[in-house]
């Protein structure tokens, strides 16, 4: 796993060195907030970019965020897939008279 430098509760700074496809980076932390700095932007390939941070709650990443959008770094944050099956959503409705 890539180095850590700092942890706060629902942040963890990864500063990874190496790129990964996003699917990568999502398979490796299932069921976290992801915090992507893009390095290959590609619709037929997918994307491709370092990891810089994880949380469990995306709003951790609000900071880092304005920090890239300033200096026009191209990001992404994501939410990887579950493990465990999640209950489906039933859409229900019903006739007023």
């Amino acid at each position: 796993m890539e180095g850590i430098t700092i942890e706060k509760p629902t942040l963890r700074i990864i500063n990874a060195q190496k790129n990964k496809t996003i699917e990568e980076w999502e398979s490796l932390y299932p069921e976290t907030w992801l915090f992507i700095e893009v390095t290959r932007e590609d619709l037929l390939e997918g994307y491709e970019g370092k990891l810089i941070a994880t949380a469990s709650d995306p709003m951790a990443f609000v900071e880092i965020g304005r920090d890239y959008r300033k200096r026009q770094i191209v990001n992404l944050t994501t939410r990887s897939l579950p493990t465990a099956p999640q209950p489906a959503v039933v859409p229900t409705f019903g006739i007023v008279e």
